[in-house]
């Protein structure tokens, strides 16, 4: 005799809702793309979170870091940008930086960079290289501009990619957090 929970289920359903867990859990997996040696270093800095965890992050820091000139101690801010975009080797300019709202150095748990349009990193790209999946989607107002975030996330790291109008084709905000971690007592 069948049990009664599953005879409101009929086998067929039971097989698809297996099925659909499988196929969902498969979807997680990385993305393995090759840097483009047309744009290397921004594409590291995207690359290095995800397959370097909190680790990424760090190496993320310290070169943002180096190239704002500032010490290994010292947090990206308004005042360490000085409001002077940098451009990186590969032509990718950095309008600005941020590290650790939450904690202090040396352990930041996030970093930010905000990307100029012009050259475009391509958003395309930027989800292929990390596997970004689209998260949100803002149509703007008076105050916010129109934007589609999309998100990476592992049990080390989360990345989110904004684009925003008028160029949603290129990558214009680079939030890069460390997953919590719990601490010994």
């Amino acid at each position: 005799m069948t049990p009664p929970h599953l005879r409101a289920y009929p086998l067929r359903l039971i097989f698809l809702g297996f099925l659909l867990l499988v196929a969902s859990c498969a979807s997680t997996k990385k993305a393995t793309v090759s840097v483009d040696e047309a744009h290397p270093e921004i594409e590291r800095l995207l690359l290095l979170p995800v397959q370097k965890g909190q680790a990424g992050v760090d190496e993320v820091v310290r070169n943002l870091q180096r190239r704002y000139g500032a010490g290994y101690a010292t947090g990206l801010s308004t005042r360490t940008n000085a409001g002077k975009p940098i451009t990186l080797e590969d032509g990718a300019v950095i309008a600005q930086a941020l590290t650790g709202t939450r904690t202090l150095a040396p352990a930041w748990d996030e970093v930010a960079f905000d990307l100029e349009a012009h050259p475009c990193v391509r958003i395309e790209r930027a989800l292929a290289l990390t596997g970004a999946t689209k998260a949100g989607e803002t149509t703007g107002s008076d105050t916010v501009r129109a934007n589609v975030t999309y998100q990476f996330q592992n049990s080390d790291v989360r990345i989110d990619i904004t684009a925003y109008a008028p160029n949603p084709q290129c990558v214009g905000t680079v939030w890069i957090y460390k997953a919590a971690t719990s601490k010994a007592p």
